[in-house]
Parts: C-alpha cells; structure tokens; sequence
C-alpha cells in the first residue's frame, strides 16, 4: 500500500508517482488479496539441537567445498604465474641474445 506507482495514461509532465493506497482500484485489489491469504502459522517448537547440527554440518561441507575450490582456482593461478614469468625470462634471454649477435 506504501509502494509508490504512477498511472500509465497522459503524458509526461503529468505523471504523478503516489503511495498505492492512494488509488482506489490498487487498495481494493491489495484488501482483496489479503483477505484471501491463510492466517499466518503459528509458531512452533524452536529446531531441535539435532535439526540444528544437520544445518550446521550441511552449511559446513557446502562452505569447505567452496574453499576447497577457491585453493584449486588459486593454485592454477599460482601455476599460470610461475610459468608466466618462466617464459618472460626466457624471452629476456632470447632478445639478449640475438642482440650479442
């Protein structure tokens, strides 16, 4: 009812963004669909300990294999830079040398 919408006709210059409540057909249709939702559930039990271990353990292994793949993606890295500047050097000696000639 808060969300600001502006009506598609006329032009330009006469948009006029207003609260949604403010147009009658937007606040009959909002009552109308909340009127038709079920009642919120009540609260339950707070998640048992085991509950909240199995929820620990699951977000731990997806959290250690996430990490687990960063290692791998730095370690290619690491390796993509360590031959990177192998070659460099290689170069550097290539054109030292054919500047000795």
């Amino acid at each position: 009812m808060t969300s600001l919408v502006c009506p598609g006709e006329g032009e330009i210059a006469e948009k006029n963004w207003r609260r949604a409540g403010e147009f009658e057909d937007i606040a009959r249709a909002v009552e109308a669909r909340e009127a038709a939702l079920p009642p919120p559930a009540p609260l339950g039990a707070p998640p048992t300990a085991s509950g909240a271990d199995a929820f620990l353990d699951a977000a731990g292994t997806r959290l250690y294999a996430h990490v687990a793949d960063l290692m791998k993606e730095l370690e290619t890295r690491r390796e993509e830079k360590s031959l990177i500047a192998a070659l460099q050097r290689q170069i550097a000696e290539l054109k030292r040398q054919l500047a000795d000639r």
